[in-house]
C-alpha cells in the first residue's frame, strides 16, 4: 500500500502557471490604477466646475441684492416727501419713482430694469443660460408700513435648452 502512495505523482506548479497569474495580477492592478485616476479627475472637473457656478451665482446674487436696497432708498426718498404722504397722489408718488429708477438704470447698463405702473422688473445674467428674474410691486403710500412687496425672485433659464450643454463631461 505504501508502493502506490509513493507512485502516485505529485502536482507542482511550474514557472508557466506561475507567470499567467502574475501577468493576470499586474493587470487587475493596472485596470484598477487607471480607473481610479480617471475617476479623480472627473471629480477634479466636477468640483472645479460646481465652484465657478457657485461663484458666479454668488455675484449675481451680490448685484441683485444691491439693485434691490438701491431700488429700496429710491422708494424711501421719494417717500420722504411729505407732501405726496398728505395728498396720498399715487401717480405723482409712481412717477417720481420711474424718473429715479431711469437714473438706476443708465447706470446699471448689464440689467434691464423696467417700470411698468406700480411693477418693477429686472433680470441679472448667472451665466450664459440663468438669470434672477424679480419682480417687486411698490406699495400705497403711507408714512408706515411696506415700501414694495417681492413678487418673484427666482432662477430662470434664459436660452434655448441643448441637450449637448447638459451632458458634456469633458
Amino acid at each position: 500500500m505504501s508502493k502506490i502512495k509513493d507512485n502516485k505523482a505529485r502536482f507542482q506548479f511550474g514557472t508557466g502557471i506561475t507567470s499567467i497569474i502574475m501577468i493576470f495580477v499586474v493587470l487587475c492592478l493596472t485596470t484598477f490604477g487607471i480607473l481610479s485616476y480617471s475617476t479623480a479627475r472627473m471629480d477634479e472637473n466636477y468640483a472645479k466646475k460646481s465652484y465657478e457656478s457657485f461663484e458666479k451665482d454668488c455675484a449675481a446674487v451680490n448685484k441683485v441684492e444691491t439693485l434691490l436696497y438701491n431700488i429700496d432708498a429710491i422708494i424711501a426718498g421719494v417717500r420722504a416727501d411729505e407732501t405726496l404722504i398728505k395728498e396720498k397722489n399715487m401717480e405723482a408718488y409712481l412717477k417720481k419713482i420711474e424718473v429715479k429708477l431711469k437714473d438706476l438704470a443708465k447706470q446699471e447698463t448689464e440689467v434691464n430694469l423696467t417700470m411698468k405702473n406700480d411693477l418693477i422688473s429686472f433680470r441679472v445674467n448667472i451665466d450664459k443660460n440663468n438669470a434672477y428674474d424679480v419682480q417687486l410691486v411698490v406699495n400705497e403710500i403711507s408714512d408706515t408700513g411696506l415700501r414694495y412687496t417681492l413678487n418673484k425672485y427666482k432662477v430662470i433659464y434664459i436660452n434655448d435648452w441643448n441637450s449637448e450643454d447638459v451632458w458634456r463631461w469633458n
